[in-house]
Formats: C-alpha cells, sequence, structure tokens
C-alpha cells in the first residue's frame, strides 16, 4: 500500500508538472494575442464555470473519499445516478439563471460548461482517491493540448472573430469530448438494477453529506473566484485581466499542492485511523515547509517574472503576487485542519465557517473595491482566509487532539517567518539581490528547523552507518 500511494503520489506530481509547464509556456502567448477585455472576460467566464460546477455537482466530487469506504461494491452505479442527479439540477439551474440573471444564450453557455466540468471533475476524484493516476494523466494531456491547440487555431484564422469566444469554444469542445467519453464508460459499466434498487439510499447519501459539503465547497468557491466577478462589475474587464494575471501565479503553485492533496490526503486519513503519528507529523511538515519554500520563491521573482511573461502592460499586477501567495499557505492550513473534520465525518462543521467567511470576503469586497480599486481585492482575501483557518482550527482541536497528526509549531513558526519575508520582498521589490539573500536566509531556517526536529529520522535515510566501537 506504501509504495502504492508513494507511485501515485509521484506520476501525480509529474503528471501535474508536465501539463502545467504546457499550459504556463503558452500562456504569454494567449496574454500577446488577447485584448485585455477578451483576457480579463475569458478569465471571468472561468469563475463562473468554476463556481457554478461545484454548484450542481452538489459536493458529489468531494464524497469521493467517503465513498471509497461506504460504497465500495456500487462504485459506477453511484457515479452513474449522480450524472444524472446532477444533470436534473442543471436543468432547473439553467431555468432560474435563464429567467432572472443571464440572457438565454449565456445561460445555455455557462449551464453546458459547468455541467461538462462537473462531469470531468467528479471522474477525477475518483482517479484520485483510487490513486488511479494514469487515467488522470492522460485525461489531462488531451484536456491540455486539445484546449490550448485548437484555441490557438481559432484565434488564428479570426473563427468567431472575438478571441474570447475562440477560447470559450475551444473549452466547451474539447471538454465535452471528454465528458462523453467519461460518462459512456460509467453508463456501460453501471448495474442499473443496483441504481433502481438504491435510488432512495443513494438520494439520501449524496443530501446527507454532499448537502452541507457543497455549501463548503461553494463558499470555498466563491473566495477563491467571486474576486474577479466584483472586479469586473467595479473596475471593468481590463482590471480583471491585471488581476488574474497575477492570480496565474496563485494558481502555479496551488497546482503544485494540489497535484499531491489527493493522495496526501487519502493517505492522512488512513494514518489518523491507524495512529501511525509519528509518520503524519513528519510528512505534514516537509509538505508544508515545501509548499513555503516554492512560495517564497515565486514571492522573490515576482517583479522579474511578471516582466517576462506578461510584459511591461501587466507591470502593475507584481505587487498583487504576494498576497496571492500567501493565500495558498493559508488554504494548506485550513486544509490541514479540515481533514479533521472530515475524519469525523463532521461536514455541517466544514460548510458554516466556509460560508462565513465567503459573506465576510464579498462585503469587504463590495465596501473597499469602489474606494481602493481593484488590488484591495487580493488583500481582503488574504484576511478571510485567515479567519477562516483561525475558525477551523478552533473547531478541529474541540473534535481531535490535533498535536498527536501535526507538529504546530513548526508549521506556525513557519508560516510567521514566511509573512516577515513577504514583508521584505515587498519593500526590496527593487532590489534583487536583496530578495536573493533573503531567500536563501529563509531556506537555511527550514533546513535548521527540519533537522533539528526530526535528526533521528533524517540520519536513518542516510547512506552510511555509524562505526561500532572497537
Amino acid at each position: 500500500m506504501k509504495n502504492k500511494v508513494l507511485k501515485a503520489g509521484g506520476i501525480s506530481v509529474f503528471s501535474t508538472i508536465l501539463i502545467k509547464g504546457i499550459n504556463y509556456f503558452t500562456l504569454p502567448i494567449f496574454i500577446r494575442i488577447m485584448p485585455k477585455d477578451d483576457y480579463g472576460n475569458y478569465s471571468s467566464f472561468l469563475s463562473y464555470i468554476s463556481i457554478f460546477s461545484v454548484f450542481l455537482s452538489f459536493g458529489i466530487h468531494g464524497l469521493q473519499k467517503a465513498v471509497k469506504t461506504d460504497l465500495k461494491d456500487e462504485l459506477n452505479s453511484f457515479i452513474s445516478f449522480s450524472f444524472l442527479f446532477c444533470g436534473a439540477i442543471s436543468i432547473v439551474f439553467f431555468g432560474i439563471i435563464a429567467a432572472f440573471v443571464f440572457d438565454l444564450y449565456f445561460s445555455i453557455i455557462v449551464t453546458t460548461a459547468s455541467y461538462i466540468q462537473l462531469i470531468i471533475n467528479i471522474y477525477s476524484c475518483k482517479l484520485s482517491v483510487h490513486f488511479e493516476y494514469k487515467k488522470n494523466f492522460i485525461i489531462s494531456v488531451f484536456h491540455s493540448i486539445g484546449v490550448i491547440s485548437l484555441s490557438l487555431l481559432l484565434i488564428q484564422i479570426s473563427f468567431f472573430q472575438n478571441t474570447y469566444l475562440d477560447r470559450v469554444y475551444s473549452l466547451i469542445f474539447i471538454d465535452g469530448i471528454i465528458a462523453i467519453i467519461i460518462s459512456c464508460y460509467i453508463f456501460l459499466h453501471a448495474d442499473w438494477n443496483c441504481i433502481k434498487n438504491n435510488f432512495i439510499k443513494y438520494l439520501k447519501y449524496i443530501i446527507k453529506l454532499g448537502g452541507p459539503l457543497v455549501l463548503y465547497l461553494i463558499s470555498n468557491s466563491l473566495l477563491m473566484q467571486f474576486d474577479q466577478i466584483m472586479i469586473l462589475s467595479f473596475c471593468g474587464a481590463e482590471s480583471v485581466a491585471n488581476y488574474s494575471f497575477a492570480h496565474t501565479f496563485h494558481v502555479i503553485l496551488l497546482t503544485l499542492y494540489c497535484s499531491v492533496e489527493p493522495t496526501y490526503s487519502a493517505w492522512k486519513l488512513q494514518t489518523i485511523e491507524k495512529e501511525e503519528n509519528l509518520k503524519s507529523k513528519t510528512i505534514s511538515s516537509l509538505l508544508f515547509c515545501l509548499l513555503v519554500f516554492f512560495g517564497i520563491g515565486i514571492m522573490t521573482f515576482a517583479p522579474e517574472l511578471v516582466l517576462i511573461i506578461g510584459g511591461e502592460k501587466y507591470e502593475d499586477s507584481s505587487s498583487l503576487i504576494i498576497p496571492f501567495v500567501m493565500t495558498v499557505f493559508l488554504i494548506c492550513l485550513y486544509g490541514f485542519y479540515t481533514e479533521i473534520e472530515y475524519y469525523k465525518r463532521e461536514t455541517k462543521l466544514m460548510a458554516l465557517p466556509t460560508i462565513f467567511v465567503a459573506v465576510l470576503n464579498v462585503i469587504l469586497n463590495r465596501v473597499f473595491i469602489p474606494i481602493y480599486g481593484y488590488k484591495i481585492a487580493a488583500y481582503t482575501t488574504v484576511f478571510s482566509y485567515f479567519i477562516l483557518v483561525m475558525i477551523h482550527l478552533f473547531i478541529s482541536k474541540k473534535l481531535f487532539d490535533t498535536k498527536k497528526v501535526y507538529d504546530e509549531w513548526i508549521i506556525w513558526l513557519i508560516t510567521v517567518f514566511s509573512i516577515i519575508i513577504a514583508i521584505f520582498d515587498y519593500l526590496c521589490r527593487n532590489m534583487l539581490m536583496f530578495r536573493i539573500l533573503s531567500l536563501i536566509f529563509f531556506f537555511c531556517i527550514i533546513v535548521l528547523i527540519l533537522c533539528c526536529k526530526y535528526k533521528k529520522i533524517i540520519s536513518s535515510y542516510l547512506p552510511f552507518k555509524e562505526k561500532s566501537r572497537i
């Protein structure tokens, strides 16, 4: 089992780096060939489908860890039922937004794209939980290369005479093919008699666990995506483009974390159940320290990265990278604590704080964006996530002795040091050498702390043994 987890995690990280590397390599191309308004509108569209797909999925993709244990022999049947259930929700959702929110054309496009996305998300989560990363890798390759190639082709021939529409329809077409293949595979392997006999059971299961979880996932999605929608309303598409460009660095770091998170999360639940506390503490600390070091590296070279990737027209975005990176650190922290709540099946406790903080973030943005402009949204998001971490920290400690599975003093000490380095990098944003020295200093601090704490564990892996005394 240990080798399987390590292999799955390794394949996941490799595939993520490869696929996202392709995406980020082509990012400067799209930034330069798309007008700022089109780039901003496309980013806003991605935010819409990210939020709507979570809502329409009713939290089912977040249930996969529980489904693996609770419905082991009925997995394909449950997922088939989930696709049909989400399809019914999507039809109702389309009727509501077409009548009261958007025009008919946009309602069709955004609902279709969201339903396609949720099918891929549910199936990808199922593959991750069962360590089937080869299939996930194939899906990712087809998605990335397909969307990028078709987008560039349509833009080159001016198919829609609008780069925003060229990218939107490329995304829907390629992901639509993936969703159709997944659906056919799942439906062909489903036991329809099982679905018929367990219809009420599956429905109750989704409502009981997925209901609270969908609120948590939607609120979390709002925290991550709704900023861009509000900026579009108050400041226009050009400001969304600047914000979205800086947000790309947040996505890069978050993607690295998310590439190992499903494997880590499944393994984490196993270590808690088996009370393998030392393993849990060590891996959790190493994972967090590695994430923070990569984040500090991005902050260190933020001004230079902006000029290389986006050019001078996005130079104003560089100051937003630091709060975006800090947000990822906080996402990792609150993820640690929500694992405890998930282990206790307290999905309601996961949902309520996130709803509160999402509403808080919307209020803060509504108040401060018209006054201070679009950049303030990055800082309100950092503040909101910090409040969220504090609430989940309090809840998880009520449910479980978190010190058994986390070396919290290491995690919080590294967090404090990262905040200090972030402030220093911001103040020295025009002095590259000072920023490089701060990165080296921070790396030495991390190594020193880990060596002091895990000296025995690290020495056990050294390629030599202490010579026996004569």
